[in-house]
């Protein structure tokens, strides 16, 4: 009877220790690719040497001893810290096409009328018009154009809440609709309702 539970505790034993080493060697290989980082505890990752209140301290001091891009797990979250403006423009501005794109939700985003809505789009070359629009529509000096109509909007809308004040949320729609609408209308009115 001893003999039998030895055995099966052995094997279980054996049988974890040999998990583990695969476990061990499969992170390995796949972190083989990631940037240097400080090394993880098994569940908790780096939380435990993260400040919660000011972790930019924490990712600058590592940025000392790992380099200036960091990699950190983080309670099973692969975290990849980027420490100076340099490397952060040159990854995530000049080469914005590598690396973000978001999922594509084409036949989801049809079905609920939002396929062309710009904040939910794949980077390709129909979110790069959008982008282009949204530029021009939105550079300083554009935007400047923009203040005569809201200002008149503003006066409306106080002239609304004084007279009705009761009706504030519907002066406050009125408000942003009219505001936006003649704000980027090619046409331009002069009525803010």
């Amino acid at each position: 009877m001893h003999s039998a539970i030895l055995t099966s505790a052995a094997l279980v034993i054996a049988a974890l220790v040999v998990a583990t080493i695969r476990l061990r060697r499969n992170l390995q290989k796949s972190s083989s690719c990631l940037p240097p980082g400080p090394p993880p505890l098994q569940l908790i990752g780096n939380a435990h040497q993260i400040d919660p209140a000011h972790p930019w301290v924490t990712f600058a001091d590592w940025r000392g001893v790992y380099g200036d891009i960091v990699y950190t797990r983080v309670l099973g979250r692969d975290i990849i810290v980027i420490n100076t403006e340099k490397k952060a423009e040159d990854l995530l501005d000049k080469r914005s096409r590598n690396y973000s794109d978001r999922m594509n939700m084409s036949k989801i985003l049809e079905t609920y009328g939002h396929a062309f809505d710009t904040a939910l789009l794949n980077h390709d070359s129909v979110w790069r018009g959008h982008r282009r629009v949204l530029q021009q529509s939105l550079r300083p000096e554009a935007v400047a154009s923009y203040h005569p109509i809201q200002l008149r909007c503003t006066s409306r809308l106080l002239d609304g809440l004084v007279d009705a004040p009761g009706l504030w949320w519907k002066h406050l729609q009125v408000w942003v609709r009219s505001s936006n609408t003649q704000s980027f209308d090619a046409i331009g009115t002069d009525s803010c309702v």
